[in-house]
């Protein structure tokens, strides 16, 4: 099933990515199980496309390569349409917005939130929702004001003091195509002490968000 999963992530199709996911986050499976289900949905966020290469001659456990090309950004479910249930907090409406991908709103929330005097939990989780978003997007070719609101979004986590999304801002600069994006992310985590309990990629599901939250 190990095996299976890391089949999965190498065939570069974005379509396994649920799957893998709800593999890696159930409480039911063996943690090496969730270890390589993990591997490969990372492999598979992180990787636009991958075309395979093989040899006849090749023993069957060799290294699989790929080269890398970046696709489209895919095109969010009608969510312009869902409107946000009117008893969320102030935070949970941001939460709502980045969820939705409302690009304009989410360079809002990551030029301000960073200006709060007080970071409770709740705000924690606005920051969450933001690298998530980031680590979602990078990979796809998008145009310079995207390309904008995400270094805000490095910029942002850079300057929350916060080592928890040091790890997640180094993936981002090791893999970034775009030298603007690698250098915000680089900087911003430089910025950033260690820590031992990082954010866990996956960590705020969008459209468990987008059911919960809306009307």
């Amino acid at each position: 099933m190990s095996w299976g999963c890391r089949a999965l992530g190498a065939t570069g199709d974005s379509q396994y990515m649920p799957l893998l996911q709800s593999i890696y986050q159930s409480k039911a499976a063996h943690k090496k199980l969730k270890k390589y289900a993990n591997k490969a949905y990372q492999y598979l966020l992180n990787s636009a496309h991958a075309i395979m290469t093989s040899e006849a001659t090749a023993p069957v456990d060799r290294e699989i390569t790929a080269t890398i090309a970046p696709l489209p950004l895919p095109p969010r479910m009608n969510a312009q349409d869902i409107i946000p249930k009117a008893s969320l907090s102030a935070n949970q409406r941001q939460i709502f917005a980045i969820a939705k991908g409302e690009w304009q709103a989410i360079k809002y929330i990551a030029q301000h939130i960073s200006k709060m005097e007080h970071v409770g939990a709740a705000e924690i989780e606005v920051y969450d929702a933001l690298g998530q978003f980031l680590v979602e997007m990078y990979g796809y070719n998008l145009d310079n004001k995207k390309i904008d609101v995400l270094a805000w979004i490095c910029r942002t986590l850079g300057e929350s003091k916060n080592g928890r999304y040091k790890v997640l801002l180094q993936q981002v600069a090791n893999q970034v195509v775009n030298t603007k994006l690698q250098n915000y992310a680089s900087s911003a985590s430089r910025s950033l002490p260690q820590n031992a309990t990082p954010y866990i990629i996956g960590g705020i599901n969008f459209q468990k968000i987008l059911d919960t939250y809306q009307q």
